[in-house]
């Protein structure tokens, strides 16, 4: 009698995933230049686990300002070249974001920086240039900019060994104030930067190119949570709680400042002034405040073929 052992079912899965996603793609246009890659798994090994901006630096330096990979039949390139990054990022073809799989499982398709181009990215475009929209709206925010450049000076003298840290808590206290009206903590951590601080560095490691599988397979994203080998996606709903907290317990602290009527002028409070704010606009100003904060990732992407 055949019996099917876990090992039988996980490898099915994943050999017929491979098959759907190698071989329903034809006619795709080659690649710019990059490394020679492997049968079947392509670049997988040659990318990075960490500090990827090195090793793009270092194949730029090879193959020119675009590098082309490919990770299990899904295709990347890699800008290397600020001219080009600028020229390609002007043109409106470019306004779509690459579908990251494991980022959406995780909840990060609700903030700007991973939403794909459609009516929820332009909403939360619209609320954030109705306080931030142009020079004179930002004059308002000064104030906070200059006195935390000088918190910056400070925290650096106090300690000039926790360079890092204090550029990394200036940046933080900077996006809380704008957004939220909050003004952190001096003395020790902080519990809405490092809420902030753990939802950023979950979303570089679930979007670090060829991290999770189901990025290069996408089929994958409909196998249960339970089924053998999809550990990814009880990861993915771990992270979905981080993400989810970091955009609602700082709304909430605006709500509660607000109906104190001790609330300092912020982009959420601008928006929620007003008072009479539907369910689903207050949906939009949650996601699109905790989208200031994703823009704190100053890291380097790649990006997807798909999104050119």
């Amino acid at each position: 009698m055949f019996v099917l052992t876990t090992f039988d079912a996980v490898f099915g899965v994943v050999a017929l995933a491979l098959w759907y996603h190698l071989y329903t793609r034809q006619g795709s246009p080659p690649l710019p230049p990059g490394p020679k890659g492997w049968p079947v798994i392509g670049n997988l090994l040659d990318m990075p686990r960490s500090h990827a901006w090195k090793t793009f630096s270092a194949w730029a330096e090879v193959y020119g300002g675009i590098v082309g990979v490919k990770l299990i039949g899904q295709s990347f390139v890699i800008l290397n070249d600020p001219v080009i990054a600028d020229e390609l990022l002007k043109k409106k073809v470019n306004a779509d974001r690459p579908l990251l799989h494991m980022a959406n499982l995780s909840g990060w398709e609700s903030v700007l920086s991973s939403a794909r181009y459609g009516s929820r990215f332009r909403a939360y475009r619209k609320l954030i240039a109705q306080v931030i929209g142009n020079r004179t709206k930002m004059e308002n925010f000064y104030p906070t900019l200059e006195y935390q450049a000088n918190m910056f000076l400070k925290r650096v003298l106090s300690n000039p060994e926790g360079f890092d840290m204090a550029t990394r808590k200036t940046a933080g206290a900077v996006v809380l104030r704008v957004t939220y009206g909050y003004v952190v903590k001096e003395d020790g951590n902080d519990s809405l930067v490092d809420l902030a601080d753990k939802a950023l560095l979950e979303f570089s490691e679930i979007t670090r190119p060829g991290a999770f599988l189901v990025d290069l397979i996408p089929v994958l994203r409909h196998i249960p949570s339970w089924f053998p080998g999809a550990g990814f996606k009880r990861r993915a709903e771990r992270y979905r709680k981080s993400i989810e907290e970091m955009a609602q317990i700082p709304l909430e602290y605006v709500q509660s400042q607000m109906s104190e009527q001790t609330a300092a002028q912020s982009f959420t409070s601008d928006l929620l002034k007003d008072g009479d704010v539907s369910p689903n606009t207050l949906e939009e100003i949650k996601w699109s405040a905790a989208s200031f904060y994703g823009g704190k990732l100053g890291r380097s992407r790649s990006l997807q073929r798909s999104s050119f």
